[in-house]
């Protein structure tokens, strides 16, 4: 794997991809509704990530969401150059590299490869939830607390048994970090900064992103809009004749 895809892995540990690909394809992954929920989400946002040479490369991103129904991620480098896409829905996900020419493909709401300590499964749900302000695992048990004056560190188990912490404030309950453990027994925390009203939703500007107390993806959120609406051009993600499939 070269340094230029390698370096393009961890970001689905975190978060997003992007770039539409055009031409000829194979099937394309593809959402046949026209109905669009009232729910519908548009972000933006900028994310720095370390390069192979250790240096923190900034990337623009935007997010298309229906929540728990179809997500369409998009990277892009400097000039607006495309990085990588991401189409997800019930049907199957899949995720073009234009400059690498490669495509990756899969199904369920667990987006990765299990082989590969680089790709791990990563669910698409709770990644797109922090842009709807959904900051912790879905359908979680706390089971212990520790406090202090103002905050309280919450220990908890999400609902497949796995445990978690996270910190939060104990007046306002905002919720600050989450803490767990990433592949291979790493420690992997997020903290959750600078938060913001968007469409009189509060939710964190800043989001940074620790594997074993060293930084590596940054994203600050720019602008969010709900409720909004778009072609179904959107929801279609063509693969050009020319691209492999990446075989790990």
């Amino acid at each position: 794997m070269n340094q230029r895809l390698l370096l393009l892995f961890p970001l689905f540990v975190a978060l997003f991809l992007s770039a539409c690909a055009s031409s000829k394809s194979l099937v394309p992954v593809e959402e046949k509704s026209k109905e669009f929920a009232a729910d519908s989400l548009k972000a933006k946002f900028t994310l720095s990530l370390k390069n192979e040479k250790g240096e923190m490369q900034e990337l623009s991103g935007v997010l298309f969401a229906v929540q728990g129904i179809r997500y369409r991620l998009e990277l892009s480098g400097p000039f607006g150059v495309g990085v990588a896409s991401l189409l997800w829905n019930k049907e199957g996900w899949r995720i073009t590299l234009p400059t690498e020419k490669l495509y990756i493909e899969g199904q369920g709401y667990m987006i990765g490869d299990p082989s590969m300590p680089a790709l791990p499964f990563v669910n698409i749900h709770q990644l797109a939830g922090i842009f709807y302000g959904d900051l912790l695992p879905a359908s979680y048990k706390e089971l212990s607390k520790k406090d202090s004056l103002d905050f309280e560190k919450v220990f908890a188990e999400d609902a497949l048994g796995r445990p978690f912490q996270f910190v939060r404030k104990k007046a306002s309950e905002e919720i600050l970090s989450l803490m767990q453990m990433g592949v291979g027994g790493i420690a992997e925390t997020i903290y959750y900064e600078n938060p913001k009203e968007y469409e009189k939703k509060r939710i964190p500007s800043k989001i940074r992103f620790f594997r074993d107390q060293e930084l590596f993806l940054e994203v600050i959120l720019k602008k969010v809009q709900h409720e909004t609406t778009w072609g179904n051009g959107v929801w279609r993600l063509n693969i050009p004749q020319n691209y492999s499939k990446w075989n790990p």
